[in-house]
């Protein structure tokens, strides 16, 4: 049977058509992406493991900065808040989601991160990486683990972060039932407080934010976030009181007052309760030396300085038999 002659122009198109059907869909989104995933793809070992860390950039801009510097105090603010952040959402992966206890010393040290700094005209630019190497985590003593898997704890916290921020752009007047508000409480009180001080050493810096992260043979995933923005986010999270935590304190009453907090020893040493909750009956009834376990409402504070204090308002106090 003769082959019915086609135009060049049809030949081209079902040639494209034939391409396009053996051709994946692309990762880059843009030509610096190209061309840094591809100088990448060559660093793969043979067996495909990862050798390259991913590599991030906090871009600092607004009434925060002047010409390419900013307040050192202010930086501080920022990348404290933003380590912060991350390790406190890369525990959350882990399951410590509590404002009480610590988190497990692999995840604080798999999410660190390592801080190298340049000028740019008008802002500031903070690049930073993970600071354990691709190798030791996720090819421990050279073997490979089950499933060879490329991400390492600190790419998912930092994209989670990235992700958590850029929601709030979709957050309207009414803040209840945004995707906002049900990724960070899904993630726990401890990562709410993280995210809560770190947008507010953006707000009261005046800094405007354009944050990056790079993982090799990824797409460049970015996220900014105004002035406004970040203020928003701590007043979202503050008023819908995301970072506060139910928990309770068992220990000693050591003292007991209608006028002052009341002081609980632990086996951790002494707190201070905010009275909150309790009538006035309740405490009369308490007595000084007495075992009690005090339910209250948590939450983390910091002071100036940079120091986090623990804050305990009660809700109910029980006796505890021996």
């Amino acid at each position: 049977m003769a082959t019915p002659d086609i135009s060049p122009a049809e030949r081209a198109a079902e040639l494209r058509q034939r391409i396009l059907q053996h051709v994946g869909t692309p990762t880059w989104r843009t030509a610096d992406d190209l061309n840094r995933m591809s100088v990448e793809a060559m660093a793969y070992q043979a067996d495909d493991s990862r050798v390259l860390p991913s590599t991030g950039v906090i871009h600092l801009a607004g009434d925060g900065v002047s010409g390419s510097s900013a307040r050192m105090s202010d930086i501080g603010d920022v990348m404290k808040n933003f380590q912060k952040m991350v390790t406190a959402l890369g525990a959350s992966r882990r399951g410590y989601t509590n404002l009480k206890g610590r988190i497990a010393a692999d995840v604080t040290s798999l999410t660190n991160l390592r801080l190298m700094a340049s000028p740019q005209v008008g802002s500031v630019v903070l690049n930073f990486i993970p600071e354990v190497s691709p190798a030791d985590e996720l090819r421990p003593e050279g073997q490979a683990q089950l499933g060879n898997p490329q991400e390492q704890l600190a790419d998912h916290a930092v994209l989670d972060a990235l992700a958590l921020l850029e929601s709030i752009k979709d957050v309207g007047p009414d803040a209840d039932g945004s995707e906002f508000l049900q990724a960070v409480s899904m993630r726990g009180a401890r990562a709410a407080t993280a995210i809560r001080d770190f947008a507010k050493s953006l707000a009261d810096s005046s800094f405007t934010t354009d944050l990056e992260w790079r993982a090799p043979g990824e797409p460049t995933v970015r996220s900014s976030l105004t002035r406004e923005q970040a203020e928003l986010i701590s007043r979202t999270i503050v008023g819908q009181e995301l970072d506060k935590e139910e928990t309770f304190i068992d220990g000693t009453l050591r003292t007991v007052s209608d006028m002052s907090s009341l002081i609980v020893q632990t086996t951790d040493g002494f707190d201070a309760i905010d009275k909150g909750d309790l009538s006035p009956d309740t405490i009369r009834r308490l007595n000084v030396g007495s075992r009690v376990r005090v339910s209250v409402e948590m939450t983390v504070q910091r002071r100036p300085g940079g120091v986090d204090v623990p804050k305990y308002r009660a809700t109910a106090v029980t006796a505890l038999t021996d």
